[in-house]
């Protein structure tokens, strides 16, 4: 005589049970989670929110995502480090050193001006207040040589091919390519 199959996974099952331990538990995790599905995609909701990762939920949840990065920059670079960092690039000295010696990274100076206009045109003004009037600004060089980051040379770096966008360069993921 021939140990029955399962009918819910086909795994072998005990005589007095109708499906096996694994689909029972299965069944069970679906019965929970029955409650916590989207009703827009109906797709199972994660533990921590409710959300899915349809159109409707992210629309839904956009704002709120917004907050909690703009918080966690804003605790990342601190009021007192930001106003430490446009009284000395007003004054003249480098964007990098400054940052160098405040503990920031650059990434977070300029990052930080996507939750904040006010810092965005503060740290414009300092970098326009605080710039070497002997470069040539709007230009490669004062961008690369000079380390100038005022929005000029930064304009310019984005808009124009330079060395860093020279057709036919090999770049690391060409390379490994071929």
């Amino acid at each position: 005589m021939s140990v029955p199959r399962c009918v819910a996974c086909g795994c072998w099952r005990a005589y007095d049970l109708k499906t096996c331990g694994c689909a029972y538990w299965a069944q069970r995790a679906l019965e929970r989670a029955e409650g916590r599905r989207c009703r827009e995609c109906s797709t199972l909701l994660p533990e921590d929110h409710g959300y899915s990762r349809c159109d409707p939920c992210h629309a839904a949840r956009s704002d709120r995502d917004f907050e909690y990065r703009r918080r966690s920059s804003a605790a990342r670079f601190p009021a007192g480090v930001r106003r430490l960092l446009v009284v000395r690039v007003a004054a003249g000295e480098h964007l990098t050193d400054v940052c160098a010696d405040l503990g920031a990274t650059q990434q977070q100076v300029h990052g930080y001006k996507t939750y904040s206009a006010e810092w965005a045109e503060a740290l414009d003004q300092a970098l326009m207040a605080g710039r070497d009037p002997k470069l040539d600004h709007g230009s490669m060089n004062a961008y690369r040589h000079g380390r100038c980051r005022c929005p000029e040379c930064r304009e310019y770096k984005l808009n124009h091919d330079g060395w860093w966008r020279r057709p036919g360069r090999i770049t690391r993921q060409r390379a490994t390519a071929r």
